[in-house]
């Protein structure tokens, strides 16, 4: 009996390494974006939008989040 829902069917054929590699590209990539809407929140800031402030404060949400998420992933599946 397999513990995934998917019956080990999907990736890795329930191997938890795959799955962990996967969650791990997949949280980079969301700091990533979340970094670049608080370039992206600057440099409309720059041009004089006043939206400029709300999209860096997004994205500084979102950077903290994404990357708390990286951090305490592994401590959080050992428990």
């Amino acid at each position: 009996m397999t513990s995934s829902p998917d019956g080990g069917e999907m990736l890795g054929r329930d191997d938890p390494a795959v799955g962990s590699a996967v969650t791990s590209v997949g949280l980079w990539i969301a700091v990533a974006g979340s970094a670049a809407l608080v370039l992206i929140g600057l440099v409309a800031l720059l041009a004089g939008m006043g939206a400029g402030v709300w999209i860096m404060a997004v994205g500084c949400v979102l950077t903290a989040g994404s990357a708390a998420a990286l951090r305490f992933r592994s401590r959080s599946r050992r428990s």
